[in-house]
């Protein structure tokens, strides 16, 4: 990259200049790197376009490193698809950083741009419970029908953004469902939970498979193939399930009425399973696999709160043929209070029932963990008026023992789009979160729908202690969408968060691609 690409200034080349020891570039290069730590990364590129020196001084890795390390903390960084940070260089490392700090002051601003014109895809298939994931580099898209409907088989297709073209497609059958997926490899591949409709029985057995989509970037253009990968059988009363880089995770109910996980490495077969002294009425949610911990998410309206085991407990169980199950003490236990910006009102309550939530376990395929916490949204619909009002709370969990309680953000009651994905379901709202952004249609005051981006707020609770409107006001800011598509005929969405990318699928099967 050319000095004269970091902006609109003219860079001029000019003759030698030798400079007083005083001056900046006679500094040591590992004092450097310290200034460079404390100069804000917009400061800095009007900085190296000042001599010859400095810029050289710029291009070095360890600066781009130091700025990848500051951006990391608000954001993802854009990584090409199939590769890991640690394997870009420095032209490709300063290249990601810009992207990043572009995007961010895109959205930021009050009318979020298009960086190119949209592009329009055609899925032939519309039926309940479709897949529309973007995976990591914001260049390929998993689509297709997945859920039951009488008689007419589902397909996942996997799309290359680039040339329009569909890679590969995998037939399900009309009794199967897909119960997750997850990008793993950098990209390299998406892993699929089946639930095997046709072997399952409502109240015995649950047979399981693995599907892996894989991709071939050794071949030009890029391949991809569906295969199976393993399969497995559960006796659990299932409540939630979960797929992570490296294992499955089944949370339920046991016979003995007990909260019980089964944890499955899926990479090398092994498997435990895990009994818990945890017993209803407390409902599991979900579990959270951390680096050092895995917890099972228990809401309430009164103290939600998690369940937290050390891995050093579990990973030393895990075993091919499996064994019987460990049993566990008491767990140790972090409350999550309600309270973080105001005592909520029935309006802004949490919705117990599942069914009229949306939870968004938002580690994002490109985001691991790195000992953050991980952060949930939660979405509650409100049919009963009119324009229909959706609700939003936010808040960050633990992923550690730390003692430390985490808080939930509300948001005012918004009037985001909401649709029907069939006539006999209830309204669902149209949105798209990773990491920490948030994208959906909102009625504006004149009675039309705009795109909204919401940046999340900071992992500080000092920062967070504002009411709802605050949030609603400062946080959200308009996008730009092309004129000719029609934001009250939105199915769903699936975003990008760290590729600025956006996929919009229309309910007549359009698919709008749209890069900020």
């Amino acid at each position: 990259m050319s000095p004269a690409e970091d902006g609109d200034m003219d860079w001029q080349p000019f003759s030698i200049y030798h400079p007083p020891q005083s001056h900046i570039t006679a500094l040591p290069f590992d004092i450097f790197l310290e200034l460079v730590k404390r100069v804000d990364i917009w400061d800095f590129l009007q900085l190296r376009r000042t001599c010859r020196t400095l810029y050289s001084f710029s291009s070095a890795s360890a600066v781009w490193t130091i700025f990848a390390e500051a951006v990391i903390e608000r954001r993802p960084i854009p990584l090409p698809p199939f590769r890991a940070r640690a394997s870009l260089s420095p032209a490709e490392l300063q290249t990601a950083i810009l992207r990043a700090i572009r995007l961010e002051r895109n959205w930021l601003s009050d009318f979020g741009r298009l960086r190119a014109p949209p592009k329009v895809l055609r899925e032939p298939t519309r039926a309940q419970g479709d897949l529309l994931v973007l995976l990591p580099g914001g260049k390929h898209l998993v689509t297709g029908a997945t859920s039951r409907r009488a008689g007419t088989n589902g397909c996942i297709r996997v799309w290359d953004l680039t040339s329009g073209d569909c890679l590969a497609s995998f037939v399900v059958r009309p009794e199967d469902d897909v119960f997750q997926w997850r990008p793993v490899d950098e990209g390299r591949g998406v892993m699929f939970l089946v639930r095997d409709g046709v072997l399952s029985e409502d109240s015995g057995p649950q047979h399981f498979h693995l599907l892996r989509l894989e991709f071939t970037e050794s071949l030009y253009p890029t391949q991809a193939t569906f295969f199976h990968h393993s399969s497995f059988v559960q006796e659990l009363s299932i409540a939630d399930t979960s797929l992570s880089e490296d294992v499955v995770i089944i949370l339920g109910i046991d016979i003995d009425n007990t909260i019980t996980m089964f944890i499955l490495h899926w990479r090398d077969g092994t498997m435990v399973s895990i009994k818990t002294p945890i017993t209803p009425p407390v409902h599991p949610y979900f579990a959270i696999l951390s680096l050092n911990a895995v917890s099972i998410w228990v809401d309430s309206p009164v103290t939600p709160h998690t369940f937290s085991y050390p891995l050093s407990e579990i990973f030393p169980h895990f075993s091919y043929p499996p064994k019987p199950p460990i049993v566990l003490g008491e767990p140790r236990l972090t409350v999550l209070n309600h309270v973080a910006n105001i005592t909520p009102s029935p309006p802004l309550g949490f919705v117990q029932a599942y069914r009229d939530t949306t939870r968004k376990w938002v580690t994002g395929p490109n985001s691991s963990l790195l000992g953050r916490p991980l952060s949930i949204l939660h979405v509650a619909t409100q049919t009963g008026s009119d324009p229909v009002l959706t609700s939003l709370s936010h808040e960050y969990l633990p992923t550690d023992f730390s003692p430390a309680p985490t808080d939930r953000t509300y948001f005012a009651p918004l009037p985001i789009f909401a649709a029907r994905i069939a006539e006999d379901q209830p309204l669902f709202p149209v949105v798209a979160a990773e990491a920490g952004t948030l994208i959906f249609a909102m009625l504006n005051s004149n009675g039309v729908y705009e795109m909204k981006v919401m940046m999340l707020p900071p992992d500080d609770p000092a920062e967070r202690r504002h009411e709802p409107q605050w949030y609603n006001d400062r946080l959200i800011k308009s996008l730009e969408v092309p004129p000719e598509m029609d934001l009250t005929k939105m199915a769903m969405m699936s975003m990008s968060d760290d590729t600025g990318v956006l996929a919009i699928a229309m309910e007549n099967g359009d698919i709008f691609i749209l890069e900020y």
